[in-house]
């Protein structure tokens, strides 16, 4: 069985952000009365301050158990933090809620690739591409997951669309923006 160092999974993921998905009417949402906490959150999160972050979240799921903003955060904070297993759980009870959120799919099916749990990671990326059949790094993460499984053909075909699509970016679109 092959496997992918993560880092290389991570360099295509914030090379090949796909636009199609996001509508932002449909983004989640921060609770209405949770706006100063999740500012917090957010600061703690840019300065590294993981632990912060987490009870952050966590105090606007107490809240709020059913926000997806802060379920889907939680889960990135916890991956930042080396904890896949605790995060993925994080995505999971997202998408459970939320059973089409693009976002939480993908980097459900992201971890479950890094998590070597291939079947969860094909079933989770092939619904993010229901959702939107046009980002590149979901097709890329299948490739991936179907060569770790060495069903070549298959990541042959998927790692080929990831390229086509890509591809047909302008270089910003596929660098993503310059801060």
């Amino acid at each position: 069985m092959r496997t992918v160092p993560l880092i290389a999974m991570l360099m295509v993921v914030l090379s090949s952000a796909s636009t199609s998905a996001w509508d932002l009417s449909k983004q989640a949402k921060i609770p209405d009365d949770q706006h100063a906490t999740a500012q917090k959150a957010a600061d703690a999160f840019h300065a590294s301050h993981y632990d912060e972050a987490v009870t952050l979240y966590q105090a606007i799921l107490r809240a709020h158990p059913d926000s997806l903003y802060a379920w889907s955060n939680l889960g990135v904070v916890l991956f930042m933090q080396g904890k896949s297993k605790e995060a993925r759980d994080a995505f999971q009870h997202a998408v459970n809620l939320y059973p089409n959120d693009f976002l939480c799919l993908a980097d459900l099916g992201m971890i479950d690739v890094q998590l070597n749990d291939l079947e969860g990671a094909i079933k989770n990326l092939t619904a993010a591409e229901k959702v939107d059949p046009n980002d590149a790094k979901i097709h890329f993460f299948l490739g991936t997951a179907y060569t770790q499984m060495e069903r070549l053909p298959e990541a042959q075909q998927e790692l080929k669309k990831a390229q086509e699509l890509n591809s047909r970016k302008s270089p910003v679109e596929i660098t993503g923006p310059m801060l």
